[in-house]
């Protein structure tokens, strides 16, 4: 799979779910904003709904969200 498209995604090689730890906080805000993004509608609170897409339902490069965590980091 190339890195052109990122809007196509494959399952972990493992077959388990790709799981990341978060702190309290940042739990809390992204549930806040997975409840604001239910508000405008339903198809944002389904269960494989991406974290980091944006709000039109399409995929960020996760090239680019490293980036931009890293620029925030540093």
């Amino acid at each position: 799979m190339g890195t052109d498209d990122w809007s196509k995604t494959k399952s972990p090689k493992t077959g388990n779910a790709r799981v990341i730890d978060v702190d309290p906080e940042t739990s809390a805000v992204l549930k806040t904003r997975t409840a604001a993004r239910a508000t405008v509608t339903f198809e944002f609170v389904i269960a494989d709904a991406n974290v980091f897409g944006y709000d039109e339902g399409n995929l960020r490069s996760p090239d680019a969200m490293t980036s931009r965590w890293d620029r925030h980091l540093n």
